[in-house]
C-alpha cells in the first residue's frame, strides 16, 4: 500500500510563521511564497521589518527564522525616506 504525500498547506505554514511572530495577516505583507523540496520559504515583510521564514511542508513546524531592519516603502502608512535623507528629516522635523 502507497501513502499519499502528507503535506501542510500554503496556509498552514502562513498561519505557523504568524502565530510564531505574533503577527496577524493584516500587519504584514508578503514578497514571496515557495516551496523547495521539503520546506516552505516564506518571504513577508512588517513596516520596519523584513523576515524569511522556513516551515517545513511535511510537520507543519516552524524550522528557521531570518529578520533584518528594512523599512516597507509601500506601507499603507506611507513612506519613510526621511529615516535615509538628512534633508529630508531635517525638513520635517523644523
Amino acid at each position: 500500500m502507497k501513502f499519499q504525500d502528507m503535506t501542510v498547506s500554503y496556509l498552514t505554514a502562513v498561519q505557523t510563521a504568524l502565530k510564531e511572530l505574533d503577527f496577524r495577516p493584516d500587519q504584514v505583507r508578503f514578497l514571496e511564497l515557495e516551496r523547495q523540496e521539503d520546506l516552505y520559504r516564506l518571504v513577508f515583510r512588517s513596516d520596519w521589518m523584513k523576515y524569511e521564514a522556513y516551515v517545513s511542508a511535511e510537520s507543519g513546524e516552524l524550522l528557521g527564522l531570518d529578520q533584518e531592519p528594512s523599512v516597507d516603502a509601500e506601507s499603507p502608512q506611507g513612506r519613510y525616506e526621511f529615516l535615509f535623507s538628512k534633508a529630508l528629516l531635517l525638513e520635517k522635523t523644523a
